[in-house]
């Protein structure tokens, strides 16, 4: 028997329904000539899964819609954690939009920390830097903290005469989440160009990211030395947050390791994990001798 593997979102995004033709689609497609009899099984990533009675509901639809194929659901953290330590028993933080720590334990009992609503939470997150980068322009405009790099910055990206019609450019935008993370990217240049507010809400991000570490750390019961490492697209912004993570962590009894694999190829494992252990080895040796599998 061979394995199909997939991982999604977007069910809030285009609902469940489009999500679940996509799928089916998607199965056709990758089973191609061999046929759905060859499949063991399949992972589907779905966010906000376990934390919302809607996702349960929808995840049922979706079941329903890849039956008789038998299929593994889980949050889509999951796969992050997988691809970044290849299921070994550790920590991943993800950042991205929204942040996240997801483990496993010795014995192979998984657990989370964070992730909680970004009205209240989601600290170190993507779009908690975002919306902290409208307030120290906001700050920065009415002197409250010097001006800096991201004064000019932001007034740059969004055409701005007046400091006051960033409101209206706002508006225009729309508050939605992806929309206030991405503006983490002006933050990222104003860092970058040195401006000393922007370093610091760095750093305070990375403080945050690193009490997840700390708190799941608790709850895990791993061997001291356990791999820590990290996924998601904030980590793109380099040294800005991963010099001042490595340093809030360094107390822990944990190493830190770059991530083996992305969170796609998480999901793969996962997948091989649930419904094809026999070829599990040599599914992850497959995957960890590819040259550039952390770029997949």
């Amino acid at each position: 028997m061979r394995s199909a593997y997939i991982q999604g979102d977007f069910v809030y995004r285009i609902g469940v329904g489009a999500v679940c033709e996509t799928l089916k689609k998607g199965l056709d497609e990758l089973c191609g000539d061999i046929g759905r009899e060859s499949v063991a099984g399949v992972f589907f990533g779905m966010p906000c899964y376990g934390e919302r009675p809607a996702a349960d509901e929808a995840s049922e639809e979706i079941r329903l819609a890849i039956a008789p194929l038998p299929v593994y659901i889980e949050n889509d953290v999951a796969a992050a954690y997988a691809g970044a330590l290849a299921l070994q028993s550790g920590i991943v933080i993800l950042a991205g939009t929204g942040s996240m720590a997801w483990g496993r334990d010795r014995y192979g009992a998984m657990k989370r920390c964070g992730g909680w609503p970004e009205f209240f939470s989601d600290e170190g997150s993507g779009y908690w830097l975002g919306r902290r980068t409208l307030e120290i322009f906001c700050k920065q405009a009415d002197g409250r903290l010097p001006g800096g790099k991201l004064y000019e910055i932001v007034r740059a990206h969004f055409a701005l005469e007046e400091d006051i019609e960033i409101i209206v450019r706002l508006d225009e935008m729309g508050y939605t989440r992806k929309n206030i993370a991405a503006l983490q990217l002006l933050l990222m240049d104003a860092a970058r160009e040195g401006d000393e507010s922007a370093l610091w809400l760095y750093g305070e991000a990375a403080r945050e990211l690193a009490l997840l570490a700390k708190g799941l750390r608790g709850n895990l019961e791993l061997e001291p030395g356990s791999p820590l490492s990290y996924a998601g697209g904030l980590w793109g912004a380099g040294e800005l947050i991963l010099a001042p993570f490595k340093e809030a962590v360094s107390g822990l009894d944990m190493t830190f390791v770059e991530p083996a694999l992305p969170p796609v190829l998480g999901a793969v494992l996962l997948a091989a994990d649930r419904f094809d252990r026999a070829g599990l080895p040599g599914v992850k040796q497959g995957m960890l001798g590819q040259p550039d599998a952390k770029q997949r």
